[in-house]
């Protein structure tokens, strides 16, 4: 089994990951084994860290005992915009009000 999965972060709060998972047969176990494409499904929660499960689809890779996966993770952007950029505001607000009265 082989997951590949280099986030791109270039457009933050904005982005979508995507990972993909290999299930492969290597050596003489190919003679015993077959890999046959079937439903692939996320039983768990919705919610990974900072991500949000959106889909898991499949990708034929045109090999035989090979089967490759893409899973899609997405971003709860309301939630980033309140943890990350309205704190962000409200930090330089309290910031540039105590500046501003330093002055007088």
């Amino acid at each position: 089994m082989d997951n590949n999965c280099d986030f791109d972060m270039r457009q933050y709060p904005f982005d979508v990951q995507k990972c993909q998972t290999t299930f492969a047969i290597d050596g003489n176990s190919r003679l015993l084994t077959q890999i046959l494409k079937g439903n692939l499904s996320y039983d768990g929660p919705d919610n990974i860290a900072s991500y949000l499960f959106e889909n898991i689809s499949y990708i034929n890779p045109d090999q035989e005992n090979r089967i490759v996966y893409e899973i899609k993770l997405g971003r709860r952007i309301l939630s980033e915009v309140l943890t990350t950029i309205l704190t962000t505001i409200l930090l330089l607000m309290v910031t540039l009000s105590m500046l501003s009265s330093n002055r007088k």
